[in-house]
């Protein structure tokens, strides 16, 4: 650290939000935040979408079930895309559980 007041903070934005509100007295000086993308699991997928995306591909293929789902909700296709193999993944997965 180069300066007197300087201190390095991680983790959720809302973790250091809570921390500035308690130091707001203590704090000299400028801040800065940097903040990256949530993790795909925070993220998620609207529990809607997901359901769409599975009644599509009982009669679609999974890229029509996507592009179709995208325009319906307009959300980014290859998002969907990987949604639906995702789908795809989760429920060979069950399947192979219960043979």
């Amino acid at each position: 650290m180069t300066k007197v007041y300087e201190s390095i903070r991680v983790g959720t934005l809302e973790d250091i939000t809570e921390q500035v509100r308690k130091k707001i007295d203590e704090i000299k000086g400028e801040f800065v935040v940097i903040v990256g993308p949530e993790s795909r699991s925070k993220r998620g997928i609207d529990p809607q979408i997901d359901q769409t995306l599975n009644i599509l591909m009982e009669e679609l293929t999974p890229r029509k079930a996507a592009e179709i789902t995208a325009r319906i909700f307009g959300v980014g296709r290859n998002l969907l895309y990987q949604r639906t193999l995702e789908l795809l993944s989760e429920t060979e997965e069950k399947q192979s559980k219960t043979d």
